[in-house]
């Protein structure tokens, strides 16, 4: 393998490549296990249990842009849950956007949690 074909590898040791990368994400987990919460969820949808855990995990890991990217579904389909806990249709949610959901929830919690969204 020539050197300039050596320089477009992504790794050239697969082992050593995992090696470090595991060594690597021993590290960030246990750093971000100490910042985030170690306590069992109330009871939720399946499907919004799913999204937190994935979530969470993903920033266990160090997947900060992937998590925060699901970190806007996971608030979005939450407060679409508290929507259709007051009685707004499934229809009506489907055509909603996160910004639609937030002005429709607004009047159903407090302004502290408004501000938090």
């Amino acid at each position: 393998m020539s050197k300039d074909e050596e320089k477009r590898k992504i790794y050239l040791d697969k082992e050593k490549l995992i090696e470090i990368e595991l060594a690597s994400t021993k590290d960030t987990m246990s750093k971000m296990l100490d910042k985030l919460p170690n306590e069992e969820l109330p009871f939720m949808e399946p499907h919004l249990r799913a999204l937190y855990f994935e979530t969470y995990f993903l920033l266990v890991k160090g997947f900060y842009n992937a998590s925060l990217v699901l970190m806007g579904i996971l608030l979005e389909n939450i407060i679409k849950e508290k929507l259709f806990m007051e009685n707004i249709k499934d229809e009506e949610l489907e055509r909603m956007n996160f910004g639609g959901a937030l002005i429709k929830i607004k009047p159903f919690i407090s302004k502290e949690e408004f501000k938090f969204l």
